[in-house]
C-alpha cells in the first residue's frame, strides 16, 4: 500500500495556503513569521488593524492592496523589501513609519491613500529610491523628510499631493521624474548641487512656486518642467544643461542667465524675458 502523501505548510511566510489561520480583523502576526506573499491579505475588507512581528524581513506585492480598515502601520526595521503596490487604496490609512533597512519605496506603494497625512522615515535610513507612483493622489500628505542617500524620485511619485508643502530634498539626489511633484504645494524648492536630470513636466503647475535656482549639475531639464506654476515669476540658470525643453516655463517667468550663454538663446529662440546675472 503506497504511503500518504505529506504536505508541508511554510510556517514561516503568510501565503494563500495558510492565511486562513492569520485573517483576524486585529491582525496580529506571530514572531517568527519572516514573510508575507503577494496578495494574501488583499480586499480584506474586516481587517481593523495590523501588528507586524519584529521578525519580518520582507512584504510582498498587493499584499494589503484595498485593505480599507487599518489607520496606521509601523514596519520592524528587519524589513528590507517592500512589493508594488502593497498599502494601495487603503482608504483610512492615516500614518505609516518605514523600516531603516528599506532600501526602494516600491512602485505605487501608497498611491491613491487619501488619508495618509503621516510618514516617518528614519534619519539613517538605507533608502535609495521612490518608486513611479509611489504616493499618487496622497491628498493630505503635507511634508516629507527624505534622507541624503536618496537619489532617484521617480516618475509622478508625489502627483497630485495638493497639501504638500514642505519637502526635502536628499543632497544626494540624481534624477526628479516626470511628473513627480505635479499639483504639489511647495513654494520654495532648494534642488541640491549633483542633481542631474529634471524631467518633463516635473514641478508643473505648482500654484504656489514663486522662484526657482537650478544648480549647475543638472544636465537635462524636460519639457513644461515648471510650467503652469502662476506664481513663478523667476527661474534662474547659471550654467548652461545640455537639453532644456522649449517649454520649460510659462512665458511671463524672467530667466535669469548670463549673457552670451546658451540659455540666452535659449531664452531668444523661445520667447523668455532675460535678466542677466
Amino acid at each position: 500500500m503506497a504511503e500518504p502523501k505529506k504536505y508541508y505548510v511554510n510556517k514561516r511566510t503568510v501565503h494563500h495556503g495558510n492565511v486562513h489561520l492569520y485573517r483576524s480583523s486585529f491582525l496580529r502576526l506571530p514572531d517568527g513569521i519572516v514573510g508575507i506573499e503577494a496578495g494574501t491579505f488583499a480586499d480584506f475588507k474586516k481587517l481593523k488593524s495590523i501588528v507586524f512581528p519584529n521578525s519580518l524581513q520582507y512584504i510582498s506585492a498587493h499584499a494589503f492592496h484595498s485593505c480599507s480598515g487599518p489607520k496606521s502601520i509601523e514596519l520592524p526595521s528587519r524589513v528590507s523589501r517592500i512589493g508594488a503596490e502593497a498599502f494601495r487604496e487603503c482608504k483610512n490609512l492615516e500614518s505609516a513609519v518605514l523600516p531603516v533597512s528599506l532600501a526602494a519605496i516600491p512602485d505605487r506603494l501608497f498611491s491613491d491613500d487619501g488619508k495618509l497625512q503621516e510618514l516617518y522615515i528614519p534619519a539613517n535610513s538605507r533608502l535609495h529610491s521612490v518608486g513611479v507612483n509611489a504616493f499618487f493622489k496622497c491628498t493630505r500628505l503635507s511634508s516629507l523628510f527624505l534622507p541624503d542617500g536618496v537619489t532617484i524620485i521617480e516618475d509622478a511619485a508625489f502627483f497630485t499631493c495638493k497639501k504638500m508643502r514642505q519637502f526635502h530634498f536628499p543632497s544626494r539626489l540624481k534624477q526628479i521624474g516626470e511628473h513627480a511633484f505635479h499639483y504639489c504645494l511647495l513654494s520654495e524648492v532648494v534642488l541640491p548641487e549633483g542633481l542631474e536630470y529634471i524631467g518633463a513636466a516635473a514641478f508643473y503647475h505648482c500654484p504656489q512656486l514663486t522662484h526657482v535656482e537650478i544648480p549647475a549639475s543638472v544636465r537635462y531639464i524636460g519639457n513644461r518642467a515648471f510650467k503652469g506654476s502662476q506664481k513663478m515669476k523667476v527661474l534662474e540658470l547659471r550654467h548652461d544643461p545640455d537639453y532644456i525643453g522649449p517649454d520649460v516655463a510659462n512665458h511671463d517667468t524672467l530667466i535669469r542667465c548670463y549673457q552670451g550663454s546658451a540659455v540666452e538663446e535659449y531664452c531668444k529662440r523661445n520667447g523668455y524675458a532675460v535678466s542677466y546675472l
